[in-house]
């Protein structure tokens, strides 16, 4: 996960086009990294899952696109409401709901301290 998310800071912000397939097309391989990495957090250890959250929130703030942006806070609500087991569901409501989850996701607010903080959780 460290290694797609320090992909993702440094990922390409151009569209990629037709070289992808339906789902992709318009988003560029930062946002394919972003969402790849929301797409693993149901299969993360729940202690490792809730110190990903405020750095996938983090990355997707940083999506200029506002299209692309649009859809990856989208997929990490899918993901943050309807896949997660019962134990992983806990932590993310509580992380959405008073540890400023929402106001990251949906207003882009809360300064975080993205990979770095995961870093020097280690």
């Amino acid at each position: 996960m460290e290694i797609l998310a320090e992909r993702a800071k440094v990922a390409s912000t151009e569209p990629l086009g037709n070289k992808v397939d339906e789902g992709a097309v318009g988003l560029s391989e930062k946002d394919v990294c972003i969402l790849a990495l929301i797409d693993g957090l149901p299969a993360m250890e729940v202690g490792v899952m809730e110190r990903w959250l405020d750095p996938t929130a983090d990355l997707l703030n940083s999506v200029g696109n506002e299209g692309s942006k649009g859809r990856i806070r989208e997929r990490f609500w899918d993901v943050l409401s309807g896949e997660l087991d019962v134990e992983r569901a806990e932590v993310a409501v509580r992380w959405w709901t008073s540890a400023g989850g929402r106001d990251k996701v949906l207003l882009g607010l809360g300064e975080g301290k993205g990979v770095e903080g995961i870093r020097a959780m280690l």
